[in-house]
Parts: C-alpha cells; sequence; structure tokens
C-alpha cells in the first residue's frame, strides 16, 4: 500500500511540473545531463566476425572492403605482419553507414 501512496505522488508531482513551463525549462536540461552522463560507453571495438554480424555481410565481404579502402579498419600486431588483427569501431561502422555505405564509383 505504501508503494501506491508513494506512485501516486510522483504521479501528481510530475502533473503539476509538466503545468509549470519555467520547472519544465530547468528539468529538461538536468535530466538530460544526468541521462548522458548514464548512457555514456566507451566506443566499442568489434572483430572481423562481428562487423559482419553487426553489418549483415559475410567475413569475405569485410576483407574485400578493407582491402579496397571502402571500410576504415584499424590493424594491430606487427609492423610488417602479413595477417593482422582487424578490428572496428561501432561507431566508425555506424558513420560509414550513415553515410550510405558502399556505393557505386562513377564512372
Amino acid at each position: 500500500m505504501a508503494d501506491q501512496k508513494s506512485v501516486d505522488f510522483l504521479e501528481a508531482l510530475v502533473d503539476q511540473i509538466a503545468q509549470d513551463e519555467r520547472l519544465i525549462e530547468k528539468l529538461i536540461p538536468r535530466l538530460l545531463e544526468r541521462l548522458g552522463g548514464n548512457s555514456q560507453k566507451p566506443d566499442q571495438w568489434l572483430t572481423v566476425n562481428d562487423a559482419a554480424e553487426y553489418l549483415g555481410v559475410s567475413m569475405y565481404t569485410i576483407y574485400t572492403m578493407v582491402r579496397e579502402g571502402s571500410l576504415k579498419a584499424s590493424r594491430l600486431g606487427q609492423l610488417n605482419s602479413r595477417k593482422p588483427t582487424i578490428r572496428f569501431k561501432k561507431s566508425a561502422l555506424d558513420e560509414w553507414l550513415d553515410n550510405g555505405g558502399v556505393r557505386e564509383q562513377n564512372s
């Protein structure tokens, strides 16, 4: 029963705040700041397999796009390694998708 009273009180408080424009103007930036602070995660690094799954393509396609330079990747390992470990920033893949992904070259 105490929980229901708390919920009722909070609902009444939210209704009252919603009716006061000045309170809303002060509250929204603080809520966004608080939510943004908690939801910020460090950028996630993906393997070739993870990137292929995320983009919905094969690993072969990922390797081809990296080799052709149409998909940006980070290479880990020795400088002259024939098979470096490849990683992708998830945010970079999202940006790549937002910018149209692979586009046909104009001849």
